[in-house]
């Protein structure tokens, strides 16, 4: 069952989509997000998620890719793309696998609006 979230301050698309258990990606494609920018008051429609033992969706690094490019990528910040994988640096290997979805965190909270 689909639900609205009001934005908060200090809100980011990035903690609404681990409160709600969703990507960053759909929260925009739902709302027709072209940025990340939110506005306290702004109203946003959740999708609820009809399977929960989804994959975690990955990115393999190729040659030449930057957090900054995976992250514009996947509708993220490079910050969140960090916090995602814990990465302390910005170094990448060819091959190394990024979680690029939200959807992976664990959430401890529960899914109270």
């Amino acid at each position: 069952m689909d639900r609205n979230y009001t934005v908060r301050p200090g809100d980011s698309l990035y903690a609404i989509a681990q409160k709600f258990d969703t990507t960053i990606e759909d929260l925009k494609k739902i709302n027709r997000l072209s940025s990340s920018l939110l506005t306290v008051g702004q109203v946003l429609k959740i999708r609820a998620i009809a399977e929960s033992g989804t994959s975690i969706p990955k990115h393999t690094v190729q040659a030449g890719e930057s957090l900054y490019v995976i992250a514009k990528k996947y509708g993220l910040s490079v910050s969140e793309l960090k916090q995602l994988n814990r990465l302390a640096s910005s170094n990448l290997r060819i091959g190394q696998e990024l979680v690029v979805s939200v959807q992976s965190a664990t959430l401890s909270e529960s899914k109270q609006p």
